[in-house]
């Protein structure tokens, strides 16, 4: 594991609701060749932000995994 995505990791842990560093290790992973990560930090998701800029995060998140 890449010490980017274990540094994204403690912050997601640190702050659940941060949907930037959650889109930002979504895409780390992906990257990675880690899609099944990717795709289980989204579906543990109950519901979706109410902020604009988490919407456009959230977005984002699911854009990178397309049809996964």
């Amino acid at each position: 594991m890449s010490v980017q995505i274990s540094q994204l990791q403690d912050q997601l842990n640190a702050d659940p609701e941060n949907w930037e560093v959650r889109f930002n290790l979504i895409y780390s992973l992906h990257e990675a060749d880690q899609t099944d990560a990717a795709v289980e930090l989204l579906n543990e998701i109950e519901s979706l932000p109410s902020d604009d800029n988490a919407i456009v995060y959230a977005a984002q998140s699911y854009q990178v995994l397309g049809a996964y």
